[in-house]
């Protein structure tokens, strides 16, 4: 079953997050490149908010065919590369996994 993962962030440094998503594309790159799918859905750095409070200025969602293959994902050697430069540059609010319907 296809997951949707949610991620709020607070960036900081701006030149380090690019760094790490620099790196982190690439690590997608590689991922889709070994025939798993990963679908960007969206990356909004001003999201508008219509109801609730904001939890972050940076809003991310991806799609992935499965928890396993995000799981794979994230534990892949160039996205551990990555996460360390993220970690530095932001404050993650909350990074989490919705099943699709």
């Amino acid at each position: 079953m296809s997951i949707y993962v949610f991620g709020a962030i607070e960036i900081h440094d701006h030149d380090g997050y690019g760094k790490y998503a620099e790196l982190a594309g690439r690590a997608m790159q590689e991922f889709t490149n070994a025939g798993f799918k990963i679908e960007p859905l969206s990356v909004d750095g001003n999201p508008k908010i219509y109801e609730g409070a904001q939890p972050a200025d940076h809003l991310v969602l991806t799609k992935f065919e499965s928890r396993e293959d995000y799981e794979a994902f994230v534990a892949s050697e160039t996205y551990q590369k990555a996460l360390p430069l993220r970690l530095a540059s932001s404050n993650t609010r909350f990074m989490m996994a919705m099943d699709s319907i």
